[in-house]
């Protein structure tokens, strides 16, 4: 129902939008327009949902009557609030925006009162909801599990007091690089009341809404509005894990079918171990690995009511937050399942009893899903698909050394960097390496691998394997990701074949997709049903040892920085961190993060997708500060009377070329025209030289593809 829904609704927004175009064509007013067009949407918006939707066959003149007065009087509430809307921000955004906000509220509150106004019994069918949805009945017959989740849940909390308690400490590392980015979307929001397009603090300039690392409309940037972008940040992901630990605990529950006891131990050590305590934690776009087994869960529970909406809008969640090597590994994860279990080859090889053929359910599942994340995530696609293809990761084009069978070893099953000494010579930071799930992990996984030889020799030729087809699934996934976390090493190796896939190219690291065989030999033990006792008592010692290593024991706040107080500055100026992004912790002004909130943009600095490292030393950019008065007008000639992320205006002072200290994109929009469209990447070599001999300028960032239609005034409000 809730699909008809919005597919009738965004049929009859469409309607509504072109009514209002036309209108606005004949120079009608803005508050005229909208009345007449809402009129004409709402009329298609009635007969459809009543007819298609709901389903409405009431004739009788007691329920027409009851039906026209119920939504005659949502009509006038929606015609109001629509007006007050557009009366309210219609100077702020476009009119087409104010409208498109009053719908989404509206089309929110309309499908839960149009189940009443289409019910053949309208008060009974209040009342029994209003019984079933009473909070005091809720918390009253669901005291103990509530009572339990919440117990269950504190010890996530305690094993994060050390992460939360450090407050606005940095990280240091690539979350200097993350918290950048968040406190650029952060400052034109709150200082200068923009859309954040651009990001001027980066690199000499980079796109910031088409950046595939950040997310617009997530968590994060939820939260680093009110408390500020480093604790936002923190936050978010202790958020994340919490909502990954439930997953978990539901996914072994439900799917593995394994004890709830089991199920705990198991979701706790998936938190706790290595990968997400000692790397993840500082790499904020890939705090979405969490969600994983929810995302797992409802695909596997396609056919129930719902599931396609929950896949749908989880999906989602991990696009808008950051399209990275989370999102390539779920689409990666869901292809292994469907093939896993779409060739009946690999299942009569394995003795397992699978009935699985393609349904019109499933194709549902996959259209309306795929629909739903179109609708949502679409337009975030199409703007990083740009960006990424116009400017290929340089760092990308790297030499990556194989990690070797060792290491990977290493990584899985022994304590380092803890207890252990970190292996030498290695390309990457531990915390690319390790997937430590304790001492206890390691040992019961071996002992559960050796039984299950032991009993598949034993039932070889007859009866069925031990295991569900899930978990053998999940063992193929985790077999596959280790193979390829080995590495490239040779030309028909699976991380070489990988990378020559389309979205996959750009990728690093091979040993990330350790993570693979982690998550493989965690369903492995949770499914396991043979020595239960010793297996769940090796589970415990490893969720103690994981806590006590990696959670609140550890001194608080030991490798993070404490920044000096930072001042805003309405002048936006260039500095040059001297490429010392790892020694933050010795001169605070190295930080990407640090420079940013006080307004100062660099001009020299590494930036994945635009790389200015090695194309402005030697040129007039001030790169490595060689000119102590550089300034944003390097020709001098012109001087700024109005600066803001993505609106700069400027003032002929002196004649000749004006240059700027400030990348070329051919999203800038100079007097009215688009100087720059030729140019498609981000190349710091370029000059910025304005065209003419204007004597002022005003500059705006606008791509043609980019949402700058988008009028955002949000301190006007």
């Amino acid at each position: 129902m809730l699909f008809r829904y919005l597919l009738v609704g965004g049929g009859a927004y469409l309607v509504e939008m072109a009514t209002l175009f036309l209108l606005k064509k004949v120079s009608l007013g803005n508050v005229e327009s909208v009345a007449v067009s809402f009129w004409v949407g709402l009329i298609v918006a009635f007969v459809l949902q009543k007819s298609i939707t709901f389903r409405s066959r009431a004739k009788s003149k007691k329920h027409l009557t009851h039906q026209a007065t119920l939504y005659l009087l949502l009509v006038a509430i929606n015609y109001l609030f629509t007006l007050a809307v557009v009366a309210l921000i219609g100077n702020v955004i476009t009119v087409f925006g104010a409208r498109t906000f009053a719908i989404v509220i509206t089309t929110a509150w309309n499908y839960a009162i149009y189940k009443i106004i289409f019910h053949d019994n309208p008060r009974l069918y209040i009342k029994e909801m209003a019984q079933k949805y009473s909070l005091r009945s809720r918390i009253r017959n669901n005291r103990r599990p509530i009572i339990i989740g919440l117990c269950m849940t504190l010890p996530l909390l305690l094993f994060f007091w050390q992460y939360l308690m450090t407050g606005s400490r940095l990280i240091p590392g690539d979350f200097d690089y993350y918290s950048q980015v968040y406190e650029a979307f952060r400052i034109s929001v709150v200082h200068f009341h923009q859309l954040p397009l651009w990001n001027p603090w980066m690199s000499g300039g980079v796109p910031l809404f088409a950046n595939p690392q950040f997310g617009l409309f997530s968590l994060q940037s939820l939260l680093v509005l009110p408390f500020g972008v480093i604790y936002g940040l923190k936050l978010a992901y202790v958020v994340y894990a919490v909502v990954g630990f439930w997953g978990m605990y539901t996914l072994m529950r439900t799917i593995v079918k394994a004890s709830p006891l089991r199920s705990a131990l198991i979701a706790y050590i998936w938190i706790f171990c290595g990968f997400f305590a000692g790397h993840n934690i500082s790499h904020i776009t890939t705090a979405s690995f969490f969600l994983l087994p929810w995302i797992i869960y409802f695909l596997m529970n396609r056919h129930k009511r719902y599931s396609w909406l929950w896949f749908g809008i989880i999906t989602s969640i991990v696009v808008l937050g950051a399209i990275d090597f989370v999102l390539l590994m779920i689409f990666f994860i869901a292809a292994v399942l469907c093939v896993f279990y779409a060739i009946p080859i690999v299942a009569n090889r394995l003795e397992l009893e699978i009935k699985w053929r393609v349904t019109r359910d499933d194709l549902l599942f996959v259209v309306k899903a795929g629909l739903l994340v179109l609708i949502l995530c679409g337009y975030r696609f199409a703007m990083a698909y740009i960006y990424v293809a116009n400017n290929p990761r340089p760092v990308a084009l790297l030499h990556e050394t194989r990690p070797g069978i060792s290491v990977l070893l290493k990584g899985l099953f022994l304590p380092i960097g803890t207890l252990l000494k970190t292996p030498a010579h290695l390309q990457w930071g531990w915390g690319e390496y390790s997937m430590y799930m304790g001492m206890g992990v390691s040992v019961a996984f071996f002992v559960c691998l050796l039984l299950l030889l032991i009993k598949l020799f034993q039932k070889r030729g007859r009866g069925t394997y031990v295991l569900s087809s899930f978990v053998w699934s999940m063992i193929a996934i985790g077999i596959i990701g280790f193979l390829i976390a080995i590495g490239d090493f040779g030309k028909f190796s699976p991380y070489h074949i990988l990378r020559s896939l389309p979205g996959f190219s750009k990728t690093r690291v091979s040993s990330r997709w350790l993570f693979l065989s982690n998550f493989a030999i965690l369903t492995f033990l949770a499914a396991w049903k043979y020595n239960k006792k010793l297996i769940d008592v090796l589970l415990v010692l490893s969720v103690i040892e994981l806590f006590f290593t990696f959670g609140p024991p550890r001194i608080n706040g030991s490798d993070e920085v404490r920044l000096p107080t930072s001042h805003f500055s309405s002048v936006f100026t260039e500095y040059d961190n001297g490429r010392q992004h790892s020694g933050v912790s010795m001169h605070a002004m190295h930080s990407y993060y640090y420079a940013t909130s006080m307004n100062k943009g660099q001009v020299y600095s590494d930036e994945p997708f635009a790389d200015t490292l090695d194309k402005v030393v030697g040129t007039d950019r001030c790169g490595l500060n060689a000119d102590a008065a550089c300034t944003f007008v390097l020709t001098r000639n012109a001087k700024v009377t109005y600066w803001s992320p993505d609106k700069i205006s400027l003032k002929r002072t002196a004649p000749g070329s004006i240059a700027l200290n400030m990348n070329v994109s051919g999203g800038w929009k100079v007097n009215g025209v688009y100087p720059f469209a030729s140019i498609k990447s981000i190349d710091p070599s370029l000059e910025f030289v304005l065209p003419g001999n204007a004597q002022s300028y005003s500059l705006e960032y606008a791509p043609r593809f980019s949402p700058a239609w988008i009028s955002w005034r949000v301190g006007r409000l």
